[in-house]
């Protein structure tokens, strides 16, 4: 939100930038607004982990065959995803079937 927040201000009257088109004469859909004065600028760069393997996958794997540090380990799946031969496993408890 603090991204678009700055760009959604509303131009000086009269103001117009090249770049964006025309406004519209009529609303197409009664009830959403079309936003057509939003210059974003550069999207903020951001810098991806490697995926969660297998391998890191089960040393978050308690002596009880349960998960551990499971703040960490959604932390390391959010920052850098999951290989794809981890995802069936994975993906049960990302979406609540199993419990951490």
């Amino acid at each position: 939100t603090n991204f678009f927040r700055g760009a959604l201000q509303p131009h000086p009257e009269g103001a117009s930038s090249p770049n964006l088109p025309p406004l519209p004469d009529d609303e197409p859909e009664p009830g959403f607004e079309v936003i057509s004065c939003v210059e974003l600028g550069q999207r903020p760069t951001v810098e991806r982990a490697p995926p969660v393997t297998e391998e890191e996958w089960n040393r978050y794997v308690g002596p009880e065959g349960r998960l551990q540090n499971v703040p960490e380990l959604k932390n390391r799946i959010f920052s850098g995803g999951l290989s794809p031969g981890l995802r069936r496993e994975a993906w049960k408890f990302l979406l609540g079937y199993l419990s951490w």
